[in-house]
């Protein structure tokens, strides 16, 4: 079978301010180690037990350019185009219901956006803006309940018993920056910090993904770290600890010094150099990395890595995903429709198990057509 690999590159920015309350975390990390080097695919079928494919409905309200985040509630997708400045809603099936587009200069308005998320328990949507520093909450009906300024800018948002946590640069031009991650009182000025910049971190390099992602647990992680510590309204810890073996660089601390140069040459040895976008449940932990993903299945206690996720009906591969936030069931993997076309030429001659379903695929979509959305749903 012949396998194409598709990059999927996501990014993630965002914003904070308040008067800084000094919290220290607390280190109590599990030791996680690799199983073996890391494999060329996983089949879908070993840990998901479906994978839904959702049409997005195209029209002149829901026309997205490309997906930056994607979080889950009440039986729907809240999907952001950080390009084009919106939060596009739609039901498991792919129909459009409404958006968030509140471009302006006054109250509950915003120039740009840099990431948002979903509070579950007060069913409000987050915004963090970049053009005002801000945080815009609306509810589901898209009425302003807060809008709250900010004194900078921050990368990620995630809420959490009244709270946001943001996270800043690790490398900070800022007079005064001490700290890179923060959680910020909805409600009063209260600001705690946690994780002390690291001077040692001479590197300007940026990796795909998401650093705050919130599913199970809401964790961070960040580059140059093989720690993922657990957020929650009263703490931040490191709870778990990676070894990849031969893909690692080694502990990373203080008295090693990280450069791009560094970084170059360690990539090209195939070492581990970022974790992103933690998806967890209560059977498995997955995560992304500059080199491929990884599955920690909590059962036997095995991580493993691997260049790709094979999509087993159209024997494709996929080495990047969405952690689908606010649940623990799902990742989804972006197919932009002319990459299917692109696809479909190249596989014209190709005799596979998947070609006619691939086929069935890319004759429902047109070139300028929404995303298709691969929901995979854990086993």
């Amino acid at each position: 079978m012949k396998h194409l690999i598709i990059l999927l590159i996501v990014t993630s920015l965002l914003v904070i301010t308040g008067c800084v309350v000094s919290k220290e975390s607390s280190d109590v990390s599990r030791l996680i180690v690799q199983s073996s080097k890391i494999q060329k695919e996983l089949v879908d079928t070993t840990v998901f037990k479906k994978c839904s494919i959702i049409f997005l409905e195209t029209n002149d309200n829901s026309l997205l350019r490309r997906i930056n985040r994607i979080c889950y509630a009440d039986e729907k997708l809240f999907i952001l185009d950080r390009s084009l400045n919106k939060i596009l809603i739609f039901n498991m099936e792919g129909k459009y219901i409404s958006e968030i587009h509140q471009v302006g200069q006054g109250p509950g308005e915003y120039l740009s956006i840099m990431d948002f998320c979903v509070d579950i328990v007060k069913k409000q949507i987050l915004v963090l803006c970049d053009r005002p520093y801000k945080i815009i909450a609306f509810d589901f009906d898209k009425k302003v309940m807060f809008d709250k300024k900010l004194d900078g800018l921050y990368f990620n948002i995630t809420a959490d018993s009244g709270y946001a946590f943001c996270n800043k640069l690790e490398i900070s031009n800022e007079k005064g920056q001490k700290y890179e991650l923060y959680r910020i009182s909805i409600e009063s000025d209260d600001v705690f910090h946690y994780l002390p910049i690291r001077t040692n971190i001479g590197s300007n390099r940026v990796y795909k993904g998401n650093q705050i992602t919130s599913t199970q647990n809401t964790y961070y992680t960040r580059r140059f770290d093989y720690g993922i510590y657990h957020l929650d309204g009263n703490d931040v810890y490191r709870k778990y600890t990676f070894d990849f073996l031969d893909n690692s660089i080694g502990e990373f601390s203080k008295d090693i010094e990280i450069t791009d140069e560094q970084i170059e040459r360690a990539i090209g040895k195939d070492m581990v150099c970022s974790i992103s976008d933690v998806v967890e449940n209560e059977k498995y932990m997955f995560f992304l990395t500059n080199i491929g993903f990884y599955v920690y299945d909590k059962d036997s206690g095995f991580l493993n890595g691997y260049r790709s996720l094979l999509n087993s009906t159209f024997g494709i591969g996929f080495n990047s995903y969405f952690s689908v936030e606010n649940t623990g069931k799902f990742i989804a993997i972006e197919l932009k429709p002319w990459l299917v076309n692109l696809v479909k030429e190249k596989r014209m001659s190709v005799q596979n198990g998947g070609y006619d379903d691939f086929m069935r695929l890319a004759n429902q979509i047109d070139s300028d057509d929404n995303p298709i959305i691969l929901l995979y749903e854990f086993k």
